[in-house]
């Protein structure tokens, strides 16, 4: 086959409101790149053909195709018959050769053309009650038929893949571990200048030495348990402050505030909505420490955003986050409060054993890369296709 239409589906992912724009932005940018045998078909909404415009130039524009269909991708809705009418009816009118999506949609197999389905997230089976009942039963019950009748199905981890063998009760041959990718041009120390930091911590009010912690506010990420191991650090008489970014879910914010206030720890810890990534990668430069002690993870990108930040991370023994980080940090039970605490604590007074989970960190981030992630991913679809 001389040259490959691959259609992506891009419709649920909306500007500022889900990561798989990103994946969807740097395969606009790099599949030109690296392989100009590809044309590269994109469904999206006028929200959307608005914001993935700025990415397509004249020299890849031959090849990026943005099929604008014409309703708000925002309202559910219009989703429906998008994805399961009119786009399978673009497919088959633009003579796609595959189909890619990383949503269950559409409902019903495209005839004649391959479909593949990309999973990066379980919160349907893991953690049904984060989303309701009816809500995760629908999306067992769509991502089980289109994970039998996908020709190619790609998890983000070795624990995604694990989950979707044991639940859909698809053969683990037919699954394949591409890795997500972190943006290292972007979270590095390159650029770092002694009066942007300084500039940073004066903007947002921060004159005090401080651990973060990146991720959404809900019970499995574990926010209660930092905090008691967080209060048992401060008892060891070290100065160190506590930064928790993420956005509220469902009020569990609420509950971790209270608990600081019972804790008498609000003075020492401090809480900041959704963080821009220009900002968010400041955070990272101006802390000593980044933790990660969630409980339930398919892959995990913040720990990887610390390390390629120079910054040294301790993370959870849970799930996916030691299989994608655990190479370039501290692992530890997040629920034995002393040791995390203890872990803390030895990596802020020991300046060895910092310096070497830094140099770890820097090292071990870098396989992460958009080149090999849309590598493997298209490599995979060709000979799908083939």
């Amino acid at each position: 086959m001389s040259e490959l239409k691959i259609g992506i589906d891009a419709f649920p992912a909306n500007p500022g409101k889900s990561g798989a724009v990103g994946a969807i932005r740097k395969m606009i940018q790099i599949v030109p790149r690296i392989d100009n045998s590809l044309n590269i078909i994109v469904f999206v909404s006028p929200l959307q053909h608005e914001y993935y415009t700025k990415f397509v130039t004249p020299e890849t524009a031959p090849r990026i195709i943005l099929k604008q269909i014409r309703v708000p991708a925002t309202m559910r809705l219009f989703r429906i018959p998008v994805q399961n009418i009119i786009l399978p009816y673009l497919c088959h009118k633009m003579r796609l050769d595959v189909h890619f999506s990383m949503n269950p949609e559409p409902i019903f197999g495209i005839p004649n053309i391959k479909e593949v389905f990309k999973i990066v997230d379980l919160q349907y089976i893991d953690v049904p009650e984060e989303i309701g009942f009816w809500k995760a039963s629908y999306r067992k019950w769509m991502g089980r038929r289109k994970a039998r009748r996908a020709e190619l199905i790609i998890a983000n981890s070795l624990y995604t893949k694990a989950k979707i063998v044991e639940c859909f009760g698809i053969n683990a041959e037919r699954v394949h571990v591409i890795y997500e990718a972190l943006d290292n041009d972007f979270f590095n120390m390159n650029w770092l200048d002694p009066q942007v930091i300084k500039g940073f911590k004066s903007r947002f009010s921060i004159d005090y030495p401080f651990i973060i912690y990146v991720s959404s506010f809900r019970p499995y990420k574990n926010h209660s348990l930092l905090l008691n191991a967080f209060s048992k650090l401060r008892e060891r008489g070290l100065p160190y402050h506590l930064v928790l970014i993420g956005n509220d879910i469902k009020g569990y914010r609420r509950q971790i505030e209270n608990k600081a206030i019972e804790m008498q720890l609000t003075r020492y810890i401090h809480f900041f909505d959704y963080v821009h990534h220009w900002d968010l990668r400041l955070f990272y430069a101006a802390a000593d420490l980044a933790v990660y002690p969630s409980e339930l993870e398919t892959f995990g990108i913040p720990p990887l955003e610390a390390m390629a930040c120079g910054v040294p991370v301790i993370v959870s023994d849970r799930t996916a986050v030691p299989e994608i980080s655990g190479g370039g940090s501290l692992v530890v039970n997040p629920h034995d409060i002393p040791l995390m605490a203890e872990s803390m604590f030895q990596v802020l007074s020991n300046k060895k054993l910092k310096k070497e989970l830094k140099d770890k960190g820097k090292s071990w981030c870098k396989q992460f890369t958009w080149e090999r992630n849309i590598s493997e991913t298209i490599q995979l679809m060709k000979t799908l296709a083939s």
